[in-house]
């Protein structure tokens, strides 16, 4: 059996009602996906995140 290396958890942005923020952090959190930027972060600071199969 292989040891798992990853733990999968879900994260939040917490913001007021309404903020004028939020939409540019949705851009920007989506650039970050598209780019690449996102991966190259998790692997930064957490190592290999995919178990092998």
């Amino acid at each position: 059996m292989l040891e798992r290396t990853y733990r999968p958890e879900n994260y939040g942005i917490v913001l007021s009602s309404g903020s004028p923020l939020k939409e540019e952090i949705d851009q920007v959190l989506l650039k970050f996906r598209v780019d690449g930027t996102y991966n190259d972060l998790l692997s930064k600071w957490f190592g290999n995140i995919y178990s092998p199969i």
